[in-house]
C-alpha cells in the first residue's frame, strides 16, 4: 500500500435534528440523469436526513443507540458491547476492504471512462454514505470513497453496517420474479455504469428464482421504527409491486419494478368515507406516497384479562416492530449472495446464502435440521437468574444493566448475541493497532468511568476487539473436525498409507463468502518411533508468511484432488480461486485463464471447498456454484474444468490418503493439522502491488500505528485445528487445541 497521507482533524459541530419522512419512489421521483431507477431497493437520499442542516445521514448514532443497549456493567452480553468489535462494525474502516474497493473503482474507471464501480461495494459495507448518496457520482459523491464523512461526530460512514442498517429492514428484493422483464435496464446495479444487463444475458449464474437478488438490495423504512425479535408496539404495511399513477390520479399495476416499496392500508382498513381501502395505496395530503404505513397496535391479553407486556418489546425512545424478516436467512442472503455486477460477466463472486439453502440447514423447519444463519452467528442468551427458577431468561438483570437485559421472554428464551463472529480473525487485530480510541470523538478522552452511571459509553474498543477475535477463533474451531487414521502398510503397493478426514460442520461451504486470500489447509506429519520425520506434507512458514510444500521449503504444489503421492508431493489446500478468461473470435470462453485474486475476475478456475452437510449439486449448480479444477499449462496459465464429481450428494466431508515409503516394519504415528488463514501473502501482495490511490484505506491514521508494517504479525497469521493419534495408532480429537505450527 502506498505512503499514508497523515492529518490531524479537529472539528467542532452542531447539529439541528429534524424529524423528516422520505417519499417512495414510486410514482413520480427524478432519477439520476432522467432514467430508470438503477439499483433496485431503497434509494440514495431516499430516506430523510436527520441531521440537516449537517451533512446528510440517514441513520442514527451508534452510541444513541448504545446509550440503552450497551449493557452497563456486562458488555460481553450487550449489543453494543459485542458489535462494536465485528467486522460489521469494522467493515468500512477495513484497510483490506478499502485498497480492494479502490482497485476496483480505479480499474473500472480506466478500462470504461466510467466512475462509479467503487459506489456498489460501499452500499454494503457503509449503508449510511451510500443511503447519503456520498459515494454516488451522480449525486454529487465520490465512487472512490474519498467524499465519506470520517468524523464520527458528524456522520456514521464509518461506523460500518450499524444498528439501524438492520433493524429498519423490512424486506428486500427478490431475484426473477414472474412479473419481471429480465432485460429491463432497472436491473441495472450501477449508477454511473452502462454495461448492465450483460449483453442480453441478465443475471449470469443465479441467483436462482425465489432467492434474494443479492448485492445489499434492501427495503429500509423511513424513521425511527425498528424492527426485532419480538411483537412490538407497530406494524409496518408496505407493497412493492409496480405502480404506475395516470393523469386522474388513479393507481394501477404495472410499471417498472424497482424493488422499492409504497405504503399500503392494513387489511379491513376503512376510510373516512366508509370505504374498504385495504391493500390499497397510502396517498398523503400533497399527493405523495410515504415509503410504508404504520399502524400502532396494543399490547396482547393474558388469560385473566390484563396486558402482557412480557410478550412484546416496548420502548419508551422510539417505536417498535415485530420483525420476521430480520429473524430469516433471506435477510442475511441479500448480502450474502454477491455477484460482480460489472465488465459483462455477473460472477457469482460468493454464494454462502445459496450454499446454506441447499444444505440440511436450509431446509424446511419439519425436516429436523432447519438452522437459520442467526442460529449460529447470533446464539441467544440463555441465562438463569436463580438457580431454583427453571426457565432461561436474559443475563441476571443486575450485571447485564435490567432492562432490557433482565426481561424473561419464554418461549423464545432471551435476547440475540451481537456477536457476528464469522471467519475474520484478522480484522480485530488490525483495528485495534489503527484505531485504539475509535469513540474519542464521541466521550472527548479515554475518561475511565463508571458505566453504570455513563451507560452505553466506550473509552476504546480494546477489550470488543479482542472479544471478537476470541469469538472468531471459537468459532473456527467448531467449524470443522479433523481426524486422522493409523498409518498402514499396503503390502500391495509396497508402501505406506494414512488417511485424514476434515469434517464439515458449519451451514455452507468451508471456506465461504469473499474468496480471494481466504483458505483452510491440511499438513500431514508422519514420525518414526526415534521421532524422525519420515513423510511431510504442508509447512507454512511463519517467517516469511509463505507456505511450503514440505519443512525442506519445497515450493508449494497444490493438491488437485484427495489423493497425495509423496512421489509427487502437494498439499490439500480448501479455496475458491478466479481468473480472467477471454472470450474467443465468436464470443466464446476459451477455458484457458490466468488465476489472480483480483475481484474484477470473470471465472471461478479452482473451488473444491467441502460443501456443508446435505448439499444439493442441483441447488448449487443452478445459482453458479459448482467445483473447478485445472490443469497448469505454465507462464501462469490453466485449463479449467468442471470437477463435477468432486463430492459427491449430501457429503460435508473430505478423505485425503496420502502415500508415501517406509520400511515395512517401521511403527508410526501420524499427526494432521487443519490450517485457517483469511489473508494469504499473495493476496496481499497482490493489494500492495496494485493500491495506485494516494487515499490511506482505513481513513484517519492512529498515531500509534504510523509506522507499523503489514506484516505476518497480523495479516497472515495462521489458526491450527490439530489431530493425532496415539502410540497404539488410535486417533485423539485435539481439536481444543490452537495455535500456529510451532
Amino acid at each position: 500500500m502506498k505512503p499514508a497521507k497523515r492529518s490531524l482533524i479537529m472539528a467542532f459541530a452542531a447539529s439541528l435534528l429534524l424529524a423528516g419522512v422520505a417519499q417512495a419512489d414510486i410514482p413520480g421521483r427524478a432519477t439520476p440523469a432522467g432514467t430508470t431507477v438503477p439499483n433496485p431497493g431503497t434509494q440514495a437520499q431516499e430516506l430523510a436526513n436527520i441531521t440537516f442542516p449537517a451533512p446528510y445521514n440517514v441513520f442514527e448514532f451508534t452510541v444513541t443507540c448504545g446509550a440503552c443497549h450497551g449493557g452497563t456493567i456486562d458488555q460481553q452480553a450487550a449489543h453494543f458491547g459485542n458489535w462494536a468489535g465485528t467486522s460489521m462494525a469494522s467493515a468500512m474502516r477495513d484497510p483490506i476492504f478499502r485498497t480492494n474497493q479502490l482497485i476496483v473503482n480505479t480499474a473500472v474507471k480506466n478500462l470504461t471512462g466510467e466512475d462509479g464501480a467503487g459506489n456498489m461495494c460501499i452500499r454494503c459495507h457503509s449503508p449510511n454514505a451510500w443511503y447519503s448518496g456520498r459515494t454516488d457520482p451522480m449525486l454529487n459523491g465520490a465512487a472512490d470513497g474519498s467524499s465519506i464523512e470520517h468524523s464520527i461526530l458528524l456522520s456514521t460512514d464509518d461506523e460500518g453496517i450499524l444498528c439501524e442498517m438492520c433493524h429498519r429492514v423490512m424486506g428486500n428484493v427478490t431475484m426473477k420474479r414472474a412479473d419481471l422483464d429480465q432485460t429491463d435496464p432497472v436491473w441495472n446495479m450501477m449508477a454511473g455504469i452502462s454495461d448492465w444487463p450483460h449483453l442480453g444475458d441478465a443475471f449470469p449464474a443465479g441467483p436462482a428464482a425465489g432467492n434474494p437478488y443479492g448485492d445489499t438490495a434492501l427495503q429500509i423504512n423511513d424513521g425511527m421504527t425498528y424492527a426485532g425479535k419480538y411483537a412490538g408496539s407497530v406494524d409496518i404495511y408496505f407493497n412493492d409491486q409496480p405502480l404506475l399513477q395516470d393523469a386522474a390520479g388513479l393507481f394501477s399495476v404495472g410499471g417498472l419494478y424497482t424493488g422499492q416499496t409504497y405504503g399500503i392500508y392494513p387489511p379491513g382498513w376503512v376510510d373516512m368515507f366508509g370505504n374498504d381501502v385495504g391493500g390499497q395505496p397510502v396517498v398523503s395530503p400533497d399527493g405523495t406516497i410515504p415509503i410504508h404505513f404504520e399502524q400502532p397496535i396494543g399490547p396482547p391479553l393474558k388469560p385473566n384479562g390484563t396486558y402482557d407486556y412480557q410478550a412484546q418489546s416496548v420502548s419508551l425512545e422510539h417505536p417498535t416492530v415485530g420483525g420476521d424478516f430480520i429473524r430469516s436467512s433471506e435477510f442475511c442472503g441479500t448480502c450474502h449472495d454477491l455477484t460482480i455486477p460489472v465488465l459483462n460477466h455477473g460472477m457469482p463472486e460468493q454464494r454462502t446464502y445459496t450454499e446454506w439453502k441447499n444444505s440440511d440447514f436450509g431446509r424446511n423447519p419439519a425436516a429436523g435440521t432447519f438452522k437459520r444463519c442467526q442460529d449460529c452467528h447470533m446464539p441467544t442468551m440463555k441465562h438463569e437468574y436463580a438457580d431454583g427458577v427453571p426457565v432461561t431468561l436474559n443475563p441476571d438483570p443486575t450485571l447485564a444493566g435490567w432492562f432490557p437485559y433482565g426481561k424473561d421472554r419464554n418461549p423464545n428464551g432471551g435476547t440475540a448475541f451481537h456477536k457476528f463472529a464469522g471467519s475474520n480473525r484478522d480484522l480485530p487485530a488490525m483495528m485495534k493497532i489503527l484505531y485504539p480510541e475509535v469513540d474519542l470523538e464521541v466521550i472527548g478522552a479515554p475518561t475511565g468511568r463508571d458505566t453504570r452511571v455513563f451507560p452505553g459509553l466506550m473509552s476504546s474498543r480494546d477489550l470488543a476487539w479482542d472479544r471478537a477475535k476470541r469469538n472468531t477463533e471459537i468459532f473456527l474451531q467448531d467449524a470443522v473436525d479433523v481426524s486422522v487414521s493409523t498409518p498402514v502398510y499396503n503390502a500391495g503397493l509396497g508402501r505406506w498409507q494414512v488417511r485424514t478426514r476434515i469434517t464439515n460442520n458449519a451451514g455452507h461451504s468451508i471456506p465461504s463468502g469473499y474468496p480471494d486470500g481466504r483458505r483452510l489447509f491440511l499438513t500431514m506429519q508422519v514420525k518414526d518411533a526415534a521421532g524422525n520425520l519420515v513423510y511431510e506434507s504442508g509447512y507454512y512458514d511463519e517467517a516469511d508468511a509463505t507456505l511450503y510444500t514440505d519443512s525442506a521449503r519445497t515450493p508449494f504444489s497444490l493438491a488437485h484432488g484427495p489423493a497425495i503421492d509423496s512421489s509427487a508431493n502437494a498439499v490439500m489446500v480448501y479455496e475458491k480461486m478466479t481468473a480472467t478468461d477471454p472470450k474467443d473470435a465468436v464470443g466464446n470462453p476459451t477455458y484457458v485463464a490466468t488465476p489472480s485474486p483480483s475481484l474484477l475476475n470473470n471465472i471461478i478456475c479452482f473451488d473444491n471447498r467441502i460443501p456443508p452437510a446435505g448439499f444439493s449439486s442441483l441447488g448449487f449448480e443452478e445459482a453458479g456454484v459448482r467445483f473447478w479444477n485445472f490443469t497448469d499449462l505454465g507462464n501462469g496459465t490453466v485449463q479449467y474444468y468442471e470437477d463435477a464429481g468432486r463430492y459427491a450428494d449430501r457429503q460435508n466431508w473430505d478423505e485425503v490418503v496420502y502415500t508415501f515409503n517406509a520400511p515395512a516394519d517401521a511403527q508410526l504415528v501420524a499427526r494432521a493439522e487443519a490450517h485457517w488463514q483469511t489473508h494469504t501473502r499473495e493476496f496481499m501482495e497482490f493489494l500492495r502491488d496494485n493500491d495506485t490511490s494516494t487515499l490511506r484505506p482505513e481513513g484517519p491514521p492512529s498515531i500509534f500505528a504510523a509506522n507499523y508494517p503489514l506484516t505476518r504479525n497480523y495479516l497472515s497469521d495462521v489458526i491450527g485445528l490439530t489431530t493425532l493419534t496415539d502410540a497404539g495408532g488410535n486417533p485423539l480429537n485435539l481439536n481444543d487445541n490452537w495455535g500456529g505450527i510451532a
